[in-house]
């Protein structure tokens, strides 16, 4: 009877302790599917300029070191504009007449400057990595010393006459452009496509590649008459096809370059024990598959 007694009395603390786990496991189940806080998305948005510097901008005509990031400035007059050390990267300036601006140790990253007024424009130190300049007329004045141009499209862009000495063109296209008289000397122009352009070099002033890096460049089809390559470093270069005389290359490195023939140049045992290549022709050239 005794053992009757304990046992009815366990029985409710038995449903008791059941029904508060099953409630806890309700409540934790809810816990489980009640949905959570959504993380905090990745800002993957396109940059944006700060809105007190495009007024700014506007009002003065000047906004040095200003935030412009991702700024639609296409089609605006800003002749003479003050943008030292702007940040520009991203931003829209295709049709903007920025003759005469100021844009050194400006961040012009990817920018968009197709069809710009640049003359006499100041991009002195400027970053222009990636940035588009295709088909641009650069009539004169423009200046790029010390300028970032690498990956830079200038595809079909006039650079008649325009100093690119020691500037940064690795990767750059400057296919089907024209580099009459442009002054390359010592530039850095290392898998830059200039396929097709065209060179008509005013007398006493020829297009210089002196000392110029064109490792790995195209310049097939290019009309290189005239030009100098003192010094140019032209390995593995493809010069399929273009206009040179083989006198002007003899003064640069041919190592391993398709020649205008579409022979591959190959170095004699001369080449290879001093540092700069003798460039005398192989008795059997190679041809390219």
């Amino acid at each position: 009877m005794l053992k009757t007694i304990r046992l009815s009395a366990a029985i409710p603390i038995v449903l008791l302790l059941m029904a508060t786990g099953c409630s806890a496991d309700r409540k934790e189940t809810a816990s489980e599917v009640k949905p959570t806080a959504s993380p905090v998305a990745a800002n993957t948005a396109t940059p944006s300029p700060d809105a007190k510097d495009l007024e700014r901008l506007t009002r003065n005509n000047a906004c040095p070191g200003c935030n412009l990031k991702g700024a639609d400035l296409s089609g605006l007059s800003l002749r003479g504009a003050d943008l030292r050390r702007a940040d520009l990267s991203d931003a829209n300036l295709s049709s903007a007449n920025l003759q005469q601006a100021n844009l050194s140790n400006a961040n012009l990253k990817r920018a968009n400057l197709t069809k710009a007024g640049l003359s006499y424009t100041n991009f002195n130190n400027a970053d222009l990595s990636g940035a588009n300049l295709a088909k641009l007329n650069l009539i004169t004045g423009v200046n790029f010393n010390g300028a970032d141009l690498s990956g830079v499209n200038l595809s079909g862009a006039n650079l008649s006459s325009v100093s690119l000495a020691g500037v940064n063109l690795s990767g750059a296209n400057l296919s089907e452009s024209n580099l009459s008289s442009v002054d390359f000397s010592e530039a850095n122009l290392s898998s830059a496509n200039l396929s097709d352009l065209q060179i008509q070099d005013r007398p006493g002033n020829p297009t210089s590649f002196k000392q110029a890096n064109l490792t790995s460049a195209k310049l097939i089809g290019a009309d290189l008459t005239g030009a100098t390559f003192e010094g140019a470093n032209l390995r593995q270069a493809n010069i399929r096809s273009a206009k040179v005389s083989r006198e002007a290359l003899n003064k640069g490195n041919l190592v391993e370059a398709v020649m205008p023939d579409g022979t591959v140049y190959k170095p004699t045992l001369s080449d290879t024990t001093t540092s700069t290549p003798s460039n005398t022709p192989t008795p059997t050239p190679t041809l390219t598959p």
